[in-house]
């Protein structure tokens, strides 16, 4: 008896140090301290309480969001709203707390979004897993590879999300599936002059229709080590308007969120 009352004191020490260091760690990332630290730790205890992932968790997916988001731009409220959409993204995925901190924060980064756009996000890497089969956190992967060349290219969030769910559907997922997207998009600007700032990416695949068994030409305009997944997308060209479609706009990220959480209650 004694010695499970010694574990349990044992590690509650050893969760209020790491929470101290946590806050210690924020505190040094974003400068904040005095009455703004304090208001920052009480949240973070709020939300790791109500969230049900804990404090620790809560504080140390703060200092993620603050190590990639200039605090000084988006201000206390809106870390606080990035806090709570990485919350509702990791009830609703299968990826740790830190890791939807991290997915959130870099593909607002990637396609140069505002950290008020941080519920479209998560609704379209929720919806992404729904509608196609790569999942929150291999959409994310894909993202990071993709993502700020996709916005260069004038594609946005959806729409590139759109194209990397159609290319799941081959089996391309990740890393994998966000280079052969990036090198894609790259070939149609430089290759083929097409500017997707002006033309969807729908309607530049749809025009490649008739050459989709010019595997020749094809692969002098993609490569041959994007030749497959070229094909693919070229072949498939109105089911990617058609998945972008379905990811804008939607609720997903919360639905799933509350499923998942009534499901673990």
């Amino acid at each position: 008896m004694l010695e499970r009352v010694t574990d349990g004191m044992t590690d509650a020490i050893d969760k209020s140090l790491s929470f101290g260091q946590s806050i210690a760690d924020l505190s040094s990332i974003t400068g904040i301290t005095g009455k703004e630290l304090e208001q920052l730790e009480t949240n973070a205890r709020k939300f790791g309480e109500a969230s049900g992932l804990g404090a620790n968790t809560a504080s140390r997916a703060y200092s993620i969001l603050a190590s990639q988001i200039q605090v000084a731009d988006i201000g206390m409220n809106g870390l606080n709203n990035l806090l709570n959409k990485s919350i509702t993204l990791a009830h609703a995925s299968d990826m740790s707390m830190d890791a939807s901190a991290e997915a959130l924060a870099a593909t607002i980064n990637q396609f140069g979004l505002g950290a008020e756009q941080a519920d479209r996000v998560i609704n379209v890497l929720a919806a992404g897993s729904k509608y196609g089969a790569a999942e929150i956190s291999e959409l994310s992967q894909s993202f990071k590879v993709v993502g700020a060349s996709a916005n260069a290219m004038g594609l946005n969030v959806e729409e590139t999300a759109g194209a990397l769910e159609v290319l799941s559907k081959a089996n391309l997922k990740g890393s994998e599936a966000g280079t052969a997207l990036r090198n894609i998009i790259l070939k149609l600007n430089t290759e083929l002059g097409i500017d997707l700032g002006e033309t969807s990416l729908e309607a530049a695949l749809v025009a490649l229709q008739p050459k989709i068994t010019d595997a020749t030409y094809l692969s002098k305009v993609f490569g041959m080590e994007n030749l497959a997944a070229a094909q693919f997308l070229i072949q498939n060209a109105n089911a990617v308007g058609q998945m972008t479609a379905q990811l804008t706009g939607t609720n997903v990220a919360q639905e799933q969120a509350a499923t998942r959480t009534a499901t673990n209650s």
